[in-house]
């Protein structure tokens, strides 16, 4: 384990791409608006292709744990927006980024852990189940948010 490894790591993939993205929409709001949504779609549609072959490649593997995982990362990532949720402003549309920020980001740091301490084949069967739990729960999350937000 190697603790410059994981810092590296979370600057290259957290911290230097949301300081861009906050100085993107502080320098050129009127880009950022244009191009926010269209990256956002690009985002998931990579994101759909590449957990494909991984999930085809490991789902043997991913049947093999235990139940009680399951119900653990389900119940951390409702936390995870719950509190994100509560703490977040009166804005409707601030308090779901940072919900889905504060359920977020905690996969991309336990993949990075992931990554750099164990083989893919010991940390992707853990990290894909959370991570399609992350997108079913934060999809509902999100539906519910915005019909809040409407009414």
């Amino acid at each position: 384990f190697s603790a410059l490894a994981v810092a590296k790591t979370v600057a290259t993939t957290i911290l230097i791409p949301v300081a861009f993205g906050i100085a993107v929409r502080a320098l050129f709001p009127k880009v950022a608006d244009k191009i926010g949504p269209a990256l956002g779609k690009v985002g998931e549609v990579v994101l759909l292709l590449l957990i494909i072959p991984v999930l085809l490649k490991t789902f043997g593997l991913m049947t093999q744990i235990p139940l009680w995982s399951y119900v653990a990362m389900i119940v951390f990532i409702i936390l995870n927006l719950t509190i994100g949720h509560l703490l977040g402003p009166n804005d409707a549309k601030e308090r779901m980024t940072l919900a889905m920020e504060s359920g977020a980001r905690n996969v991309g740091l336990a993949l990075t852990i992931g990554a750099l301490n164990f083989s893919q084949e010991k940390a992707l069967p853990v990290f894909l189940p959370y991570v399609i739990i992350f997108v079913v729960i934060s999809s509902i999350y999100l539906k519910w948010s915005h019909k809040q937000a409407a009414e």
